[in-house]
């Protein structure tokens, strides 16, 4: 499957994919990399729900970065089925983790133990 078919449209409540040109709003920019222990993971806040995010990829820190997609994030929606975490005893940050597994998928998920929602392929 292509990129263009992740994530699957039956999570269109968790993630869906947007065209960069249709992009109109703040926007943040993730690039994770295999040499990174195979994920990127930062804190956002639950306030940014919509979360909009351009995701690439690279195998090391000294490769050209690919791009994977663009994305608008649910985040409430994210947390309440289980993707991504609260940080620490905070009621508004959450821990947002992309993974690259070994088939080429990347996906959210909250850690290596947990669901996954796979969002692109690299």
């Amino acid at each position: 499957m292509n990129n263009e078919y992740y994530p699957l449209s039956k999570h269109r409540h968790l993630a869906e994919r947007i065209e960069k040109r249709d992009l109109n709003h703040k926007s943040r920019n993730w690039n994770g990399r295999d040499d990174n222990h195979w994920h990127h993971h930062g804190i956002i806040s639950l306030n940014e729900d919509p979360l909009y995010l351009k995701l690439s990829w690279r195998r090391r820190i000294a490769d050209k970065s690919v791009y994977i997609g663009t994305y608008k994030l649910n985040l409430y929606n994210l947390l309440q089925e289980g993707y991504v975490r609260r940080e620490g005893n905070s009621d508004h940050k959450l821990r947002l983790r992309f993974y690259h597994a070994t088939d080429g998928l990347i996906s959210i998920q909250k850690d290596f133990d947990n669901i996954s929602l796979t969002i692109g392929k690299f």
